[in-house]
């Protein structure tokens, strides 16, 4: 399936793998860009999360809130 931009995602809360609960709700009408990673030690989600964390504050500044 292509990758769409500007669709609303479906509600949801969850837990995180800190146990912390991830609340949907709590970002509506927000921008949010949502990231699921393998694990830890996958060298491809290492490389996207450093790509991302040098990025996150310019983007959070345009408005984007990130969860992953």
């Amino acid at each position: 399936m292509p990758l769409r931009t500007n669709i609303t995602a479906p509600i949801f809360k969850l837990k995180d793998v800190f146990g912390r609960i991830i609340d949907l709700e709590q970002y509506r009408n927000n921008k949010v860009l949502l990231g699921f990673f393998r694990h830890a030690g996958c060298p491809f989600c290492n490389l996207r999360v450093h790509a991302l964390t040098k990025v996150h504050q310019e983007l959070k500044s345009l408005g984007l809130e990130m969860i992953f």
